[in-house]
Protein backbone atom coordinates (compact mmCIF):
# COMPACT_ATOMS: atom_id res chain seq x y z
CA UNK A 1 0.00 0.00 0.00
CA UNK A 2 2.68 2.39 1.08
CA UNK A 3 4.74 1.61 -2.14
CA UNK A 4 1.78 2.54 -4.38
CA UNK A 5 0.73 5.48 -2.83
CA UNK A 6 4.68 6.42 -2.78
CA UNK A 7 4.35 5.73 -6.31
CA UNK A 8 1.25 7.40 -7.38
CA UNK A 9 3.02 10.58 -5.30
CA UNK A 10 5.99 10.39 -7.79
CA UNK A 11 4.00 10.55 -10.63
CA UNK A 12 2.18 13.52 -9.93
CA UNK A 13 5.06 15.17 -9.15
CA UNK A 14 6.88 14.57 -12.15
CA UNK A 15 3.45 15.16 -14.46
CA UNK A 16 4.03 18.83 -12.56
CA UNK A 17 7.68 19.00 -14.05
CA UNK A 18 6.71 20.01 -17.40
CA UNK A 19 9.01 21.73 -20.07
CA UNK A 20 6.89 24.83 -19.55
CA UNK A 21 7.55 25.26 -15.81
CA UNK A 22 10.70 24.24 -16.42
CA UNK A 23 12.09 26.73 -19.06
CA UNK A 24 9.99 29.37 -16.66
CA UNK A 25 12.11 28.44 -13.52
CA UNK A 26 16.00 28.42 -15.62
CA UNK A 27 14.86 31.45 -17.31
CA UNK A 28 14.03 33.46 -14.04
CA UNK A 29 16.69 32.14 -11.36
CA UNK A 30 20.08 34.23 -12.41
CA UNK A 31 18.13 37.68 -12.92
CA UNK A 32 16.20 36.90 -9.92
CA UNK A 33 19.23 35.97 -7.94
CA UNK A 34 21.45 38.77 -8.80
CA UNK A 35 18.58 41.46 -8.58
CA UNK A 36 18.29 39.91 -4.61
CA UNK A 37 22.11 40.32 -4.20
CA UNK A 38 22.52 43.85 -5.65
CA UNK A 39 19.65 44.76 -3.48
CA UNK A 40 20.92 43.36 -0.22
CA UNK A 41 24.38 45.02 -1.34
CA UNK A 42 23.07 48.16 -1.96
CA UNK A 43 20.33 48.13 0.89
CA UNK A 44 23.84 49.14 3.25
CA UNK A 45 24.06 52.82 3.13
CA UNK A 46 28.10 52.82 3.00
CA UNK A 47 27.93 50.75 -0.46
CA UNK A 48 25.16 52.35 -1.93
CA UNK A 49 25.56 52.11 -5.66
CA UNK A 50 29.18 50.15 -5.26
CA UNK A 51 29.65 47.52 -7.53
CA UNK A 52 27.44 44.54 -5.53
CA UNK A 53 28.82 40.92 -7.33
CA UNK A 54 32.62 39.08 -7.10
CA UNK A 55 33.05 38.58 -3.14
CA UNK A 56 35.54 36.03 -3.80
CA UNK A 57 36.94 37.35 -7.18
CA UNK A 58 38.24 40.25 -5.17
CA UNK A 59 41.43 37.57 -3.89
CA UNK A 60 41.92 36.28 -7.74
CA UNK A 61 41.74 40.46 -9.07
CA UNK A 62 43.87 41.60 -6.17
CA UNK A 63 46.30 38.59 -6.63
CA UNK A 64 47.16 39.80 -10.35
CA UNK A 65 47.23 43.23 -9.12
CA UNK A 66 50.15 42.74 -6.96
CA UNK A 67 51.90 40.82 -8.26
CA UNK A 68 52.09 43.19 -11.49
CA UNK A 69 52.89 45.79 -8.92
CA UNK A 70 55.41 44.11 -6.86
CA UNK A 71 56.02 40.17 -7.38
CA UNK A 72 55.51 37.40 -5.27
CA UNK A 73 56.68 38.95 -2.17
CA UNK A 74 53.66 41.72 -2.90
CA UNK A 75 51.52 38.96 -3.18
CA UNK A 76 51.94 37.36 0.56
CA UNK A 77 52.00 40.68 1.99
CA UNK A 78 49.03 40.11 3.94
CA UNK A 79 48.63 44.04 5.39
CA UNK A 80 49.06 44.52 1.35
CA UNK A 81 46.45 42.23 0.61
CA UNK A 82 44.25 43.02 3.10
CA UNK A 83 43.69 46.50 2.01
CA UNK A 84 43.42 45.94 -1.44
CA UNK A 85 40.32 43.47 -0.87
CA UNK A 86 39.09 46.44 1.26
CA UNK A 87 39.26 49.15 -1.35
CA UNK A 88 36.66 46.76 -3.70
CA UNK A 89 34.86 43.87 -1.44
CA UNK A 90 31.29 45.05 -0.20
CA UNK A 91 31.29 41.85 1.93
CA UNK A 92 33.29 41.35 4.98
CA UNK A 93 36.41 38.97 5.68
CA UNK A 94 39.39 38.44 4.28
CA UNK A 95 40.64 35.98 1.25
CA UNK A 96 43.83 34.33 1.57
CA UNK A 97 45.66 33.63 -1.63
CA UNK A 98 45.91 29.52 -1.77
CA UNK A 99 45.84 28.94 -5.50
CA UNK A 100 48.79 27.33 -7.30
CA UNK A 101 51.29 29.70 -9.56
CA UNK A 102 49.80 27.96 -12.23
CA UNK A 103 46.65 29.92 -11.48
CA UNK A 104 48.19 32.88 -11.47
CA UNK A 105 50.16 33.07 -14.52
CA UNK A 106 46.48 32.22 -15.86
CA UNK A 107 44.65 35.50 -14.03
CA UNK A 108 47.45 37.98 -14.70
CA UNK A 109 46.08 40.00 -17.15
CA UNK A 110 43.10 40.82 -14.68
CA UNK A 111 46.14 42.91 -13.06
CA UNK A 112 45.16 45.58 -16.14
CA UNK A 113 41.74 46.31 -15.08
CA UNK A 114 39.38 48.00 -12.99
CA UNK A 115 38.12 45.73 -10.40
CA UNK A 116 34.56 45.72 -12.15
CA UNK A 117 35.80 45.00 -15.89
CA UNK A 118 37.81 42.56 -14.20
CA UNK A 119 34.74 40.61 -12.87
CA UNK A 120 32.78 41.08 -15.93
CA UNK A 121 35.55 39.78 -18.49
CA UNK A 122 36.45 36.83 -16.44
CA UNK A 123 32.71 35.89 -16.04
CA UNK A 124 31.87 36.04 -19.52
CA UNK A 125 35.01 34.11 -20.60
CA UNK A 126 34.16 31.19 -18.21
CA UNK A 127 30.37 31.43 -19.44
CA UNK A 128 31.59 31.03 -22.75
CA UNK A 129 34.07 28.57 -22.48
CA UNK A 130 31.81 26.38 -20.76
CA UNK A 131 29.05 26.94 -23.70
CA UNK A 132 31.86 26.09 -26.49
CA UNK A 133 32.83 22.65 -24.26
CA UNK A 134 28.95 21.88 -23.89
CA UNK A 135 28.68 22.56 -27.35
CA UNK A 136 30.76 19.30 -28.00
CA UNK A 137 29.12 16.93 -25.48
CA UNK A 138 25.50 18.22 -25.54
CA UNK A 139 24.60 18.15 -29.53
CA UNK A 140 20.90 17.60 -28.76
CA UNK A 141 20.71 20.97 -26.25
CA UNK A 142 17.45 22.67 -27.26
CA UNK A 143 16.10 25.79 -25.54
CA UNK A 144 15.52 24.18 -22.60
CA UNK A 145 18.70 22.97 -22.33
CA UNK A 146 20.98 26.19 -22.69
CA UNK A 147 18.43 27.76 -20.20
CA UNK A 148 19.34 24.89 -17.89
CA UNK A 149 22.79 25.34 -18.31
CA UNK A 150 23.55 29.08 -18.49
CA UNK A 151 20.32 29.99 -15.98
CA UNK A 152 21.39 27.18 -12.97
CA UNK A 153 21.76 28.18 -10.00
CA UNK A 154 25.21 27.04 -9.45
CA UNK A 155 26.24 29.50 -12.39
CA UNK A 156 24.53 32.15 -10.53
CA UNK A 157 26.40 31.22 -7.39
CA UNK A 158 29.45 31.51 -9.14
CA UNK A 159 28.21 35.20 -10.97
CA UNK A 160 27.53 36.62 -7.32
CA UNK A 161 31.31 35.57 -5.76
CA UNK A 162 32.87 35.91 -9.05
CA UNK A 163 34.14 32.54 -8.93
CA UNK A 164 35.89 29.97 -11.45
CA UNK A 165 33.12 27.11 -11.22
CA UNK A 166 32.74 27.56 -15.24
CA UNK A 167 36.19 27.84 -15.90
CA UNK A 168 37.64 25.06 -14.81
CA UNK A 169 34.25 22.73 -15.83
CA UNK A 170 34.71 23.55 -19.14
CA UNK A 171 38.23 22.91 -19.25
CA UNK A 172 37.26 19.09 -17.74
CA UNK A 173 34.64 18.96 -20.40
CA UNK A 174 36.44 20.28 -23.27
CA UNK A 175 39.66 17.93 -22.91
CA UNK A 176 36.80 14.42 -22.24
CA UNK A 177 34.97 15.53 -25.55
CA UNK A 178 38.00 16.53 -27.24
CA UNK A 179 39.65 13.56 -25.84
CA UNK A 180 36.54 11.11 -27.14
CA UNK A 181 37.12 12.70 -30.43
CA UNK A 182 40.64 11.74 -30.66
CA UNK A 183 41.46 15.18 -30.73
CA UNK A 184 44.72 14.14 -27.87
CA UNK A 185 46.46 17.50 -28.29
CA UNK A 186 43.88 19.00 -27.16
CA UNK A 187 42.64 17.09 -24.58
CA UNK A 188 46.14 17.23 -23.41
CA UNK A 189 46.03 21.28 -23.19
CA UNK A 190 42.92 21.58 -21.79
CA UNK A 191 43.84 18.61 -18.88
CA UNK A 192 47.39 20.64 -18.13
CA UNK A 193 45.05 24.12 -17.42
CA UNK A 194 43.18 21.85 -14.97
CA UNK A 195 46.95 21.92 -12.77
CA UNK A 196 45.58 25.61 -11.92
CA UNK A 197 43.02 23.51 -9.69
CA UNK A 198 43.98 20.04 -9.38
CA UNK A 199 41.30 18.51 -7.38
CA UNK A 200 38.98 19.31 -9.91
CA UNK A 201 41.29 17.04 -12.26
CA UNK A 202 42.11 13.83 -10.02
CA UNK A 203 39.73 11.57 -12.37
CA UNK A 204 41.06 11.98 -15.33
CA UNK A 205 44.06 9.83 -14.74
CA UNK A 206 41.60 6.80 -13.76
CA UNK A 207 39.71 7.90 -17.16
CA UNK A 208 42.58 7.74 -19.04
CA UNK A 209 43.91 4.48 -17.52
CA UNK A 210 40.54 2.57 -17.66
CA UNK A 211 40.71 3.11 -21.48
CA UNK A 212 44.35 1.95 -21.50
CA UNK A 213 45.29 4.77 -23.52
CA UNK A 214 48.72 5.30 -22.86
CA UNK A 215 49.45 7.67 -25.51
CA UNK A 216 47.15 10.25 -23.96
CA UNK A 217 48.53 9.26 -20.85
CA UNK A 218 51.84 10.53 -22.27
CA UNK A 219 50.77 13.66 -23.56
CA UNK A 220 48.88 14.56 -20.81
CA UNK A 221 51.81 14.29 -18.69
CA UNK A 222 53.72 16.50 -21.49
CA UNK A 223 51.88 19.13 -21.78
CA UNK A 224 51.30 19.90 -17.89
CA UNK A 225 54.79 19.56 -17.52
CA UNK A 226 55.53 22.20 -20.22
CA UNK A 227 52.57 24.19 -18.29
CA UNK A 228 54.60 24.27 -15.06
CA UNK A 229 58.07 24.95 -16.62
CA UNK A 230 56.08 27.98 -18.45
CA UNK A 231 54.96 28.98 -14.99
CA UNK A 232 58.40 28.48 -13.08
CA UNK A 233 60.25 30.44 -15.85
CA UNK A 234 57.62 32.98 -15.99
CA UNK A 235 56.95 33.53 -11.96
CA UNK A 236 59.97 32.27 -10.56
CA UNK A 237 60.97 29.24 -8.42
CA UNK A 238 60.15 31.48 -5.50
CA UNK A 239 56.26 30.90 -6.86
CA UNK A 240 56.12 27.61 -5.85
CA UNK A 241 58.03 28.16 -2.54
CA UNK A 242 55.70 30.38 -1.55
CA UNK A 243 52.42 28.54 -2.51
CA UNK A 244 53.45 24.95 -1.01
CA UNK A 245 54.91 26.85 2.68
CA UNK A 246 50.91 28.23 2.53
CA UNK A 247 49.15 25.31 2.02
CA UNK A 248 49.22 24.31 5.72
CA UNK A 249 46.45 27.70 6.17
CA UNK A 250 44.03 25.52 3.60
CA UNK A 251 42.94 23.15 6.72
CA UNK A 252 41.23 26.36 7.99
CA UNK A 253 38.20 25.80 5.81
CA UNK A 254 37.89 22.06 6.72
CA UNK A 255 37.08 22.83 10.35
CA UNK A 256 35.05 25.91 9.74
CA UNK A 257 31.09 25.09 9.90
CA UNK A 258 29.87 28.24 7.61
CA UNK A 259 32.82 26.99 5.14
CA UNK A 260 31.89 23.23 5.63
CA UNK A 261 28.13 24.12 4.73
CA UNK A 262 28.96 25.06 1.66
CA UNK A 263 31.25 21.83 0.67
CA UNK A 264 29.43 19.36 -1.03
CA UNK A 265 31.83 16.73 -0.13
CA UNK A 266 32.02 13.05 2.21
CA UNK A 267 33.96 14.69 4.79
CA UNK A 268 32.04 17.85 5.24
CA UNK A 269 28.97 15.96 5.36
CA UNK A 270 30.48 13.59 8.43
CA UNK A 271 32.11 16.73 10.57
CA UNK A 272 28.74 18.45 10.34
CA UNK A 273 27.05 15.26 11.55
CA UNK A 274 29.54 15.45 14.75
CA UNK A 275 32.45 12.71 13.25
CA UNK A 276 35.88 13.46 14.50
CA UNK A 277 37.74 14.66 11.63
CA UNK A 278 40.42 12.02 11.08
CA UNK A 279 37.20 9.48 10.73
CA UNK A 280 35.96 11.90 8.27
CA UNK A 281 38.75 11.64 6.29
CA UNK A 282 38.65 7.65 6.72
CA UNK A 283 35.37 7.69 5.73
CA UNK A 284 35.79 10.18 2.81
CA UNK A 285 38.63 8.12 1.49
CA UNK A 286 36.85 5.14 1.24
CA UNK A 287 33.92 6.74 -0.35
CA UNK A 288 36.25 8.30 -2.65
CA UNK A 289 37.79 4.84 -3.69
CA UNK A 290 34.32 3.66 -4.79
CA UNK A 291 33.54 6.94 -6.87
CA UNK A 292 36.75 6.53 -8.44
CA UNK A 293 35.91 2.46 -9.22
CA UNK A 294 32.63 3.53 -10.28
CA UNK A 295 34.18 6.05 -12.84
CA UNK A 296 36.87 3.25 -13.75
CA UNK A 297 34.14 0.26 -14.90
CA UNK A 298 32.23 3.47 -16.86
CA UNK A 299 34.99 4.55 -18.87
CA UNK A 300 36.61 0.59 -19.48
CA UNK A 301 33.25 -0.61 -20.70
CA UNK A 302 32.89 0.10 -24.71
CA UNK A 303 30.24 0.71 -26.50
CA UNK A 304 28.14 2.90 -23.98
CA UNK A 305 26.47 5.49 -25.29
CA UNK A 306 29.28 8.66 -24.74
CA UNK A 307 27.33 10.80 -22.80
CA UNK A 308 27.49 8.13 -19.95
CA UNK A 309 30.80 7.99 -19.02
CA UNK A 310 31.12 11.32 -18.96
CA UNK A 311 27.90 12.16 -16.78
CA UNK A 312 29.80 9.74 -14.53
CA UNK A 313 33.03 11.37 -14.32
CA UNK A 314 31.38 15.12 -13.98
CA UNK A 315 29.50 13.84 -10.81
CA UNK A 316 32.18 12.20 -9.27
CA UNK A 317 34.46 15.42 -9.54
CA UNK A 318 33.59 16.05 -6.19
CA UNK A 319 33.03 13.17 -4.78
CA UNK A 320 36.98 12.68 -4.44
CA UNK A 321 38.57 15.43 -2.47
CA UNK A 322 37.64 16.44 1.15
CA UNK A 323 37.82 19.81 -0.25
CA UNK A 324 35.38 21.46 -2.38
CA UNK A 325 32.87 24.36 -2.66
CA UNK A 326 29.35 24.46 -4.60
CA UNK A 327 30.44 27.06 -6.75
CA UNK A 328 32.40 23.64 -8.34
CA UNK A 329 29.30 22.02 -8.89
CA UNK A 330 29.17 23.26 -12.39
CA UNK A 331 30.79 19.77 -14.02
CA UNK A 332 27.55 18.41 -11.95
CA UNK A 333 25.47 20.09 -13.84
CA UNK A 334 26.81 19.41 -16.90
CA UNK A 335 26.54 15.97 -15.53
CA UNK A 336 22.97 16.16 -15.13
CA UNK A 337 22.17 17.68 -18.40
CA UNK A 338 24.20 14.98 -20.21
CA UNK A 339 21.88 12.42 -18.50
CA UNK A 340 19.02 14.36 -19.45
CA UNK A 341 19.78 14.51 -22.70
CA UNK A 342 20.43 10.29 -22.50
CA UNK A 343 17.11 10.56 -20.80
CA UNK A 344 15.28 12.52 -23.25
CA UNK A 345 16.31 10.23 -26.01
CA UNK A 346 15.62 7.14 -24.83
CA UNK A 347 12.79 7.40 -22.51
CA UNK A 348 12.79 9.20 -18.87
CA UNK A 349 12.07 6.38 -15.94
CA UNK A 350 9.91 7.16 -12.91
CA UNK A 351 11.71 9.76 -10.77
CA UNK A 352 14.20 10.36 -13.32
CA UNK A 353 12.86 13.78 -14.09
CA UNK A 354 12.53 14.99 -10.31
CA UNK A 355 15.82 13.47 -9.55
CA UNK A 356 17.44 16.16 -12.45
CA UNK A 357 15.03 18.91 -10.92
CA UNK A 358 16.80 18.02 -7.83
CA UNK A 359 20.18 18.23 -8.98
CA UNK A 360 20.13 21.24 -10.98
CA UNK A 361 18.09 23.23 -8.16
CA UNK A 362 20.30 21.32 -5.09
CA UNK A 363 22.93 24.28 -5.45
CA UNK A 364 21.41 27.03 -4.57
CA UNK A 365 19.64 25.21 -1.23
CA UNK A 366 21.95 22.76 0.66
CA UNK A 367 24.10 25.17 2.41
CA UNK A 368 21.48 27.14 4.26
CA UNK A 369 19.94 23.57 5.01
CA UNK A 370 23.17 22.00 6.47
CA UNK A 371 23.70 25.04 8.20
CA UNK A 372 19.92 25.15 9.79
CA UNK A 373 20.43 21.43 10.27
CA UNK A 374 23.92 20.04 10.77
CA UNK A 375 22.69 17.81 7.39
CA UNK A 376 24.91 18.26 4.46
CA UNK A 377 22.79 16.77 1.85
CA UNK A 378 24.82 18.24 -1.21
CA UNK A 379 27.42 15.06 -1.07
CA UNK A 380 24.39 12.23 -1.01
CA UNK A 381 22.51 14.05 -4.17
CA UNK A 382 26.24 13.92 -5.87
CA UNK A 383 25.93 10.45 -5.20
CA UNK A 384 22.43 9.35 -6.37
CA UNK A 385 23.72 10.90 -9.50
CA UNK A 386 26.37 8.21 -10.08
CA UNK A 387 23.90 5.80 -9.29
CA UNK A 388 21.76 6.97 -11.65
CA UNK A 389 24.15 7.25 -14.73
CA UNK A 390 25.76 3.30 -13.41
CA UNK A 391 22.56 2.37 -13.88
CA UNK A 392 21.58 3.91 -17.08
CA UNK A 393 25.04 2.07 -18.30
CA UNK A 394 24.55 -1.36 -16.74
CA UNK A 395 21.12 -1.13 -18.75
CA UNK A 396 22.94 0.09 -22.14
CA UNK A 397 25.50 -2.97 -22.05
CA UNK A 398 24.31 -5.89 -24.40
CA UNK A 399 20.82 -7.54 -23.00
CA UNK A 400 21.66 -5.23 -19.88
CA UNK A 401 24.07 -7.76 -18.12
CA UNK A 402 27.47 -6.02 -16.75
CA UNK A 403 30.31 -6.77 -18.85
CA UNK A 404 32.10 -9.38 -17.19
CA UNK A 405 35.49 -8.19 -17.71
Amino acid sequence: MLGAATDAALRRIERSLTRERALFVAAIFLPVLLLSETAIIWSAPEHRWAFPFGHDFVAFWAAARLHAEGGIEALYDLPRFAALQASVAVRPGLLLWHYPPVYLLLILPLAALPFWLSWALFQAGGLAALALAARRVLPRLDRLGWAALLGAPVIAVSLVQGQNGPWFAAFLIGGLAAWQDGRRWLAAGLFALIAAKPQIGLLVPVAILARRDWRMAGLALVATMALVALTTLALGAEAWARFLSNTAALSAPLTDPALLAQMPTAYASAVLAGVPGPAALALQAALAALAAAAVWWLWSRPGLPRELPLAGLLFAVLMIPPYGFRYDMVAPLAGTLAMACHARATGWRPGERLLAALLWLWPAAFPALALATGIQSGYALLALGLIWTLRRAAAALPAGRIDPR
